[in-house]
């Protein structure tokens, strides 16, 4: 039983249609394979672009100067209405890598790596602001 007949096969001339046809497809299929990495790669370097970005702006000198304001109306102020204007750039910041998760940028296993702690402690810190903002405002959607 012959399973490939190679009578009347060519590669150049007449009949040989069926090989560059193949070969047209390997062509095509190596450079799909090429792009499909190619795009991969983009990926990553975006991926890790956007987390030195995201922690850049957390630890910068203007966030580390909110925080410590912050920190200082938390201490002697309790829950005042400056403390929840001083408590938004950081609120935005969790509420951005909130945004970024649901819409799939960012995994959370980086968001629990690079600001879990943090996110943790904020949160605690500031639930007392938040709770008597939204009472004050009337509106509970307020940084859900």
């Amino acid at each position: 039983m012959n399973l490939v007949n190679w009578q009347g096969s060519a590669i150049f001339g007449p009949g040989s249609e069926w090989f560059w046809s193949m070969a047209q497809f390997v062509v095509v299929v190596i450079t799909l394979g090429g792009i499909y990495r190619q795009l991969r790669a983009q990926g990553s370097a975006n991926s890790l672009h956007r987390i030195e970005s995201l922690q850049g702006q957390f630890a910068s000198e203007r966030m580390d100067y909110i925080k410590l304001v912050l920190a200082l109306d938390l201490k002697y102020q309790a829950t005042s209405t400056r403390t929840f204007a001083n408590a938004r750039p950081i609120l935005n910041f969790f509420v951005n890598l909130a945004d970024l998760y649901e819409n799939g940028y960012i995994s959370m296993k980086e968001i629990v790596d690079n600001w879990g702690r943090p996110l943790q402690v904020w949160s605690a810190l500031l639930s007392p602001v938040l709770e008597r903002q939204r009472i004050i405002e009337n509106n509970p959607q307020i940084y859900p």
